[in-house]
């Protein structure tokens, strides 16, 4: 009884032994994961300092962006008050050299008025002449035939 004891035991020993290793093994391999996961918590740990660094990159380019978006802005809202402003003085302009043509078009309607005025006058003056010349004329013809008639009496 006392081999089979020993027996049990020696096998009970054997056992353990065998658990042992396979605690050993499983312990060694755990130990190789808890490494793996390390390492890997390592890239994660970088790879979320890259999106850190990233994220601050965008972030200051998103507020130049901004920034230059609201410069633009600025410029652009001052040049549409200088475009409104040009706009108001052209239609200034326009408003002061219509009145300035207006009135050019009036003297020359005056002056074409005056002019056709004295065209009439000095065509009626003209004519006047003229018939005035007629009459000279006829005078004159008849003039002539009763010299020519007294020439003819004379002789």
């Amino acid at each position: 009884a006392d081999t089979k004891h020993r027996l049990d035991l020696s096998e009970k020993e054997a056992g353990y032994d065998r658990l042992l290793g396979d605690m050993n093994l499983t312990l060694r391999r755990l130990e190789k994961k808890e490494q793996e996961v390390q390492r890997l918590l390592g890239v994660v740990k970088e790879k979320d300092a890259e999106i850190e660094k990233l994220h601050l990159t965008y972030q200051n380019k998103l507020a130049d962006a901004q920034k230059r978006y609201d410069d633009l802005m600025e410029i652009k809202t001052g040049l549409d008050a200088e475009v409104t402003r040009l706009n108001e003085y052209i239609e200034e302009l326009k408003a002061e050299h219509q009145a300035e043509i207006d009135t050019l078009q009036q003297r020359h309607a005056d002056h074409v008025a005056e002019l056709e005025g004295i065209i009439a006058e000095r065509d009626a003056s003209l004519e006047a002449k003229d018939l005035q010349i007629r009459d000279m004329q006829r005078e004159f013809a008849l003039m002539q035939e009763q010299w020519e008639e007294r020439e003819k009496d004379l002789e």
